[in-house]
């Protein structure tokens, strides 16, 4: 779940939305990652951001269209909802199941993958045994 944190991050969430509705997230979620932290690209305005799918070959008329579309905004103000809801604050932010969600107390991204894989694992084990 894109989280919102004010200002382009809102944006963000909203673009994000958009394009799953578009089946366009996958090929173009790594290729936004890239431009925003290895190319230094802020995105801050939808100026920015449409510039960039252009150049990636997004249909603008169809992003538009989901932009401003009724789907999105339920996803949106849904992820909005699950935030408040977890308690999210910062990022990164993991949350299993509902009930447990990582801290700010990890050294690094491999300490916070290992502690999810071990919370997953005792999650699907409670299931299992009907917990």
């Amino acid at each position: 779940i894109p989280v919102m944190f004010g200002g382009a991050a809102d944006m963000h969430a909203q673009v994000y939305y958009a394009l799953e509705g578009m089946g366009e997230l996958g090929r173009l979620h790594e290729i936004i990652f890239r431009a925003m932290h290895d190319e230094k690209r802020k995105l801050r305005s939808r100026d920015e951001v449409d510039a960039l799918l252009q150049e990636n070959g997004v249909d603008m008329a169809r992003f538009n269209e989901a932009m401003s579309s009724f789907a999105v905004a339920a996803k949106v103000n849904r992820a909005r909802a699950l935030m408040r809801r977890y308690g999210v604050r910062s990022v990164p932010a993991v949350v299993v199941d509902g009930r447990y969600r990582s801290g700010t107390g990890f050294s690094g991204y491999q300490e916070i993958t290992e502690v999810v894989d071990y919370v997953v694992d005792k999650v699907l084990m409670q299931r299992q045994s009907g917990r």
